[in-house]
């Protein structure tokens, strides 16, 4: 969008002034609205790829260096969020994120 001087001003008594500079500002504003508003985009672009991909028990082991015994039980407990498949495991890489955060605080 673009703005000529004669599109920003005052009426006083019915007269119209323009107001130099106004337009400048008012495209520099109009940039920097976009450019956050890209970036909030691309940050939920980003956010809603996380979760998509699943691991499985041995998968979350490898990562945690933890004995598949030892997710199977935080599953159990909680400690870990996962949905059971079958006889199977799985959990979201968004849960194994906030797994990884709070077992990482808690050594």
């Amino acid at each position: 969008m673009s703005f000529s001087s004669t599109d920003f001003g005052i009426v006083i008594a019915g007269q119209f002034y323009p107001i130099e500079g106004v337009s400048q500002i008012v495209e520099a504003f109009s940039q920097i609205a976009m450019n956050r508003f890209e970036k909030q985009l691309d940050d939920l672009k980003k956010k809603s790829e996380i979760g998509k991909r699943n691991l499985t028990v041995n998968e979350i082991a490898t990562l945690t260096n933890r004995n598949p015994a030892t997710v199977m039980r935080h599953l159990r407990m909680g400690l870990l969020l996962g949905t059971k498949v079958g006889k199977s495991w799985l959990i979201s890489e968004e849960n194994y994120l906030k797994y990884k955060s709070n077992t990482r605080e808690q050594s």
